[in-house]
């Protein structure tokens, strides 16, 4: 009766972290009226997608630190636009600090998006309202989030997407330093199977002193 009782323990412990695995990956649906924001890296070298993270970093923090947050869609388009000398100027300062040279453009209006797979959601390809930043050719991988409301996302390339913690506040999405990011969500995705599998085997070692 021990024994059973020990498996049973086991095998229920073992779904109880499957399952906190798989609604981890739970992917929030995007609404119809939204403002994305969407970066393309000159290219998929490591360097121009490093550079785009770079970029990234500086937008989205010049963008947590306005006061006034939009508490409508019309309030964000407004916003954006009054704002967009600064977002070119900020991200080719931010490409010569780093000492590339790339040409950089950025454009609010309807951006092109590919129909992507992220978690169990799909988001069908089609034209959405975005700030659009290009750095040189444009023919890397992209970073894209939604600004308006808040749901962020990051490195979409490999199909892999992760949602930003809602605090209610808008366009106020912050790069934390206490948070680990990872430059390949593949990374991610091992680190989070081998903490698995070390909860696991830990839980057989239990086991196995039982009998």
């Amino acid at each position: 009766m021990k024994r059973l009782v020990a498996l049973i323990t086991f095998f229920l412990s073992i779904w109880m972290v499957s399952s906190q695995h798989t609604e981890g990956m739970s992917i929030p649906s995007i609404p119809d009226e939204a403002v994305r924001l969407r970066i393309l890296a000159n290219s998929d070298s490591v360097q121009d997608q490093w550079l785009k993270r770079q970029v990234r970093n500086e937008i989205v923090n010049e963008m947590g630190t306005w006061v006034h947050k939009p508490k409508s869609i019309i309030e964000a388009r407004k916003m954006i636009q009054k704002h967009l000398p600064e977002f070119q100027q900020l991200a080719k300062e931010t490409i010569r600090k780093y000492g590339y040279s790339y040409s950089v453009h950025v454009q609010f209006g309807k951006v092109p998006f590919p129909t992507k797979l992220y978690g169990n959601q799909v988001y069908a390809a089609g034209n959405y309202e975005a700030l659009l930043v290009t750095i040189g050719s444009g023919q890397g991988g992209n970073w894209w989030c939604v600004l308006f409301p808040p749901l962020c996302f990051v490195d979409m390339g490999k199909s892999e997407a992760f949602p930003k913690e809602d605090k209610g506040a808008v366009l106020s999405t912050k790069i934390e330093p206490q948070r680990k990011v990872y430059a390949d969500p593949s990374k991610q995705q091992k680190e989070t199977k081998a903490n698995h599998l070390e909860v696991r085997f830990l839980l057989l070692d239990k086991v196995k002193k039982l009998f």
